[in-house]
């Protein structure tokens, strides 16, 4: 048999004595005869319908919507079992679910008549007393050695008594002070936005926006451009706390104040009043409420606000005006 020779690609000219031989030499020559393929194509090549079952199951998989009612013995579930609902609603919402079931519940705690304020980020301020502030020590930026003297002057610019400086910064920041004895009488005073000091008779702890009345552990002074005077705020986490006089707190705070530091600071950044105890040692503070840990708050409304108005009434009847 004679040679067989094949010039079919230009670059390639093999010459054997079998055409069978010739085309394994060309595919030789081109790299593609007995050329390997790698471990992984053929691993999943062989088991790739092991890898397609899963899938189907997993993205055929039917989920379960969480229901409050438990499923039934016999039920087939293909999938994740539904979990409680206390577990899928958030914060607020079991508030508000609680809010309902709670046979204590009030008669303001009205969830269709709550808003939620998520972040509210509180702090507490307090009627500055004369013979509780230490004259000496650092306050703000400045050291104070105990010498320095300041006057306290009323509307007309009349000198009601004569107070050390520190002190004097204190009384600014809080709003309201009282006054060591002088002449056998104790003076309330308030700032006044004028830079001089008002004197408080009605008011037994200090006078807020309006004219109204602060109430101790219930008045929130805050940003009046996020808030309007008279809009109540309810705190579920102090519901239940014990006060000083013994009785148990609502849970329950009005917008009567505001100050310099509350301008355009927004809705989240609140004061609560907490009367004749101070900002280092208060019933809120003990109980774990910090401008550091947010608190969740409700904004009442409607019917709700009405409810919570009457109670501040009942528990204020000589200091809360109806209304405000």
């Amino acid at each position: 048999m004679g040679n067989f020779c094949s010039t079919k690609r230009a670059e390639i000219e093999v010459c054997s004595v079998h055409p069978t031989t010739h085309r394994t030499a060309i595919l030789s020559a081109q790299g593609l005869h007995n050329r390997k393929r790698p471990k992984s194509a053929l691993f999943f090549k062989r088991y790739n319908w092991i890898f397609f079952s899963v899938a189907f199951f997993f993205l055929g998989c039917k989920r379960i919507t969480p229901t409050s009612v438990s499923p039934q013995p016999n039920q087939k579930h293909r999938g994740v079992l539904p979990l409680p609902v206390s577990a899928k609603q958030p914060t607020f919402s079991r508030q508000k679910s609680a809010l309902q079931t709670n046979p204590s519940t009030p008669a303001w705690a009205i969830p269709s008549q709550m808003r939620a304020i998520l972040g509210l980020l509180p702090t507490t301020y307090y009627i500055a007393d004369e013979t509780k502030v230490s004259c000496r020590g650092r306050y703000g930026r400045y050291r104070y050695q105990g010498h320095e003297r300041s006057r306290v002057r009323d509307l007309k610019g009349r000198t009601l008594a004569v107070v050390c400086s520190r002190f004097y910064r204190v009384l600014k920041m809080e709003g309201t002070g009282l006054l060591r004895p002088r002449r056998g009488q104790r003076l309330l005073v308030n700032w006044d936005a004028r830079g001089r000091f008002r004197l408080v008779r009605r008011c037994r702890f200090g006078v807020g926006v309006q004219q109204h009345c602060l109430l101790p552990y219930h008045t929130i002074a805050a940003d009046l451009s996020a808030y309007a005077v008279g809009d109540v705020l309810y705190l579920p986490r102090l519901r239940g706390l014990r006060l000083p006089d013994g009785s148990e707190h609502s849970g329950l705070f009005i917008v009567q104040d505001t100050g310099g530091a509350f301008r355009r600071i927004g809705p989240r950044r609140v004061d609560l009043f907490v009367g004749t105890q101070t900002s280092a040692d208060n019933v809120f503070l003990r109980a774990g409420v910090h401008h550091r840990r947010s608190e969740i708050a409700f904004q009442l409304k409607g019917i709700a606000r009405q409810h919570a108005l009457r109670y501040f009434k009942r528990r204020f009847p000589k200091l809360f005006s109806y209304g405000s």
